[in-house]
């Protein structure tokens, strides 16, 4: 299966239950507009452990699947406000790179990305909190990356390739 077809299999389905087109939430957001839509399949944290979870471990807010330079799978949390517990944010976006690879069952990919979208200010505890502990993805660790809200992310993506 080419990765178009397996990105409009996750899109038909999660298409009734968690499926989305934007990447925002608590008065935080990541601009999604210049992927391709049809490159992209999008998936809302929330609204996947409300129809498909049992766990109370909370997810990423969204879980990006897409096509852009390469084949890659996003966590993201987005934190609107001030403040920002690290350890919570992390576990969340480890949590959506588990779903990520259950979704991927096996696919290969070409690249992952824990991505921390936020734009409160961090203290120098939090920022040693966020270079402490590595989000895992099949058997490689990286650092979550750190963002502002309203970022681009083909900008995101740009800064870090």
């Amino acid at each position: 299966m080419g990765t178009d077809q397996f990105l409009e299999s996750i899109r038909q389905l999660h298409k009734d239950c968690c499926l989305s087109t934007q990447c925002r939430d608590y008065g935080c957001e990541v601009d999604v507009s210049q992927v391709d839509p049809t490159a992209m399949a999008l998936i809302n944290g929330t609204d996947y452990q409300r129809q498909h979870s049992g766990t109370a471990a909370k997810l990423a807010d969204r879980i990006v699947f897409a096509e852009y330079r390469n084949t890659f799978v996003a966590a993201i949390e987005l934190k609107g406000g001030n403040s920002v517990r690290i350890n919570d944010a992390l576990e969340q976006i480890q949590m959506g790179m588990n779903l990520a690879d259950e979704v991927l069952d096996g696919r290969q990919i070409d690249d992952w990305y824990p991505l921390l979208i936020f734009s409160g200010q961090m203290g120098s505890r939090e920022w040693g909190q966020l270079q402490k502990r590595r989000i895992e993805f099949r058997d490689e660790r990286k650092f979550a990356i750190k963002r502002d809200c309203g970022s681009r992310l083909v900008d995101v993506l740009n800064s870090i390739a």
